[in-house]
């Protein structure tokens, strides 16, 4: 579906260590860089928030369900289970763990922000639903809803589907979500031949929204996320010209990023640059920042928000 108006889209995998899943339950060894993260991605979700709320751009926060209870206290089975399959960094056992698994504080601060976030459920325990079955899959749909219905009182509307893997759209539907994120739209290229053309002429990655099986599908367009210095410059190069691309001639573009995104220090400077630049956008009205939930809400209305797109 065409939409009018020019839109800038953030979408936050809120993960912790819930996003390492796979890797715990079979090759613990290759996580060890990465356990250092979690910790400090607590921090920086906190500078995010605090980001946005100053540039007034509010995100779709997609949390996992199972880091907003206490495991050790909670009677579930499901996360027993899980939690028993672990052995070593089972948080029951060795409670130094337990803060890795736990984003109380954030959504907690998310929640009372002025600013309209939205949270959205990123399932309860992070499975990769191309590798579950349906009865496992309606088991992770129905914990997240009932879990943020019950711990925090909100009712969430978006499902993000932990390594954008989607499937079950069906049970989505079953439980009243609206939307979910789609595929992203494209990728960078790091093909030796097009290095050099990339800077020149980089991918346009405005996405256009759908009903699919009776929810309205949101592709992503970027993942700012990069381990090499190159790479990550020609991330930040695609989303600056994707959004002048947008302000020129209407459309969304749909930038995600995971709780650990920012740790690397480059990483973070080329984030907050563009997220000030948003932020004078933004007040200009030459852009208008919005979550999924809210764009659901522009859709079902019939297309009748127009954002300014003079220039």
């Amino acid at each position: 579906m065409v939409i009018e108006g020019s839109f800038f889209m953030l979408s936050i995998d809120v993960e912790l260590l819930w996003g390492l899943r796979s890797e715990l339950e079979s090759n613990i060894r290759q996580i060890y860089p990465y356990i250092s993260f979690i910790p400090k991605s607590q921090h920086l979700l906190a500078y995010l928030l605090t980001l946005l709320n100053k540039y007034q751009i509010p995100a779709t926060w997609a949390v996992v369900g199972g880091s907003i209870t206490n495991p050790c206290q909670d009677s579930d089975q499901y996360l027993t289970r899980y939690f028993d399959s672990l052995e070593f960094f089972n948080p029951c056992l060795h409670k130094e763990f337990l803060p890795l698994w736990q984003t109380f504080d954030i959504v907690d601060k998310v929640l009372e922000s002025p600013l309209s976030h939205e949270i959205a459920a990123h399932s309860y325990t992070h499975p990769d639903f191309w590798k579950i079955s349906m009865d496992t899959a309606e088991i992770e749909i129905r914990a997240s809803k009932r879990i943020f219905k019950e711990t925090l009182g909100v009712d969430v509307n978006t499902f993000i589907f932990p390594k954008n893997h989607i499937n079950y759209l069906g049970i989505l539907r079953k439980y009243s979500f609206k939307s979910y994120r789609g595929k992203n739209k494209g990728s960078i290229s790091f093909k030796k031949l097009t290095n050099i053309l990339y800077f020149v002429n980089p991918s346009k990655l405005s996405v256009s929204p759908r009903l699919n099986n009776g929810l309205w599908e949101i592709p992503g367009s970027l993942l700012f996320q990069s381990t090499r210095k190159y790479d990550l410059y020609r991330i930040y190069i695609t989303a600056f010209r994707n959004i002048k691309h947008v302000i020129e001639h209407g459309g969304i573009f749909h930038l995600m990023i995971h709780d650990y995104s920012l740790v690397p220090e480059e990483v973070k400077m080329l984030f907050t640059k563009l997220i000030r630049m948003l932020g004078k956008l933004n007040d200009k009205e030459k852009l208008v920042a919005i979550t999924m939930k809210e764009l659901v809400k522009v859709l079902e209305k019939g297309n009748n928000y127009v954002a300014d797109k003079n220039i």
